[in-house]
């Protein structure tokens, strides 16, 4: 159900921010103010699509990681895809490029450089969180 809801909100928002040229442009960790607007304004909406976000970012890192273990580029592009749109709800470009790498390498059935990915994309959510709760603390 709650994934259900993250991707109904997340099928609303454009995603073509993730092809924009500007490459050294940098991107956001949380867009609060969009993630907002986008839920009427209502703090408790957007606190309760964070908790909803926390309990299905390890599913789906779970299932990311067993893809790659096991080499499975498929896997890989569906896990990347459903977290890049999870994490669209609040505007997190950093994350959702590194989201969109890992779901392009897969997507030409090419994993070499997945798991440093995989990393650099652990870090980026887990900084989203660190700076999403620390934002919606002050509200």
């Amino acid at each position: 159900m709650s994934i259900d809801l993250l991707e109904s909100l997340s099928a609303r928002i454009p995603m073509n921010s993730l092809s924009d040229p500007l490459m050294h442009c940098p991107r956001k960790v949380c867009d609060l103010e969009a993630a907002l607007a986008r839920m009427g304004a209502n703090v408790r909406l957007v606190r309760e699509m964070l908790d909803l976000f926390r309990e299905d970012e390890p599913i789906y890192l779970s299932r990311l990681h067993d893809s790659l273990a096991a080499g499975d580029a498929a896997g890989v592009k569906h896990a990347a895809h459903s977290l890049r749109g999870m994490l669209s709800v609040f505007g997190a470009e950093s994350a959702m490029h590194v989201a969109q790498r890992l779901e392009d390498l897969a997507g030409g059935g090419e994993l070499s450089g997945a798991a440093e990915l995989e990393s650099e994309f652990g870090r980026e959510v887990a900084r989203f969180l660190e700076v999403t709760s620390t934002e919606l603390a002050g509200l």
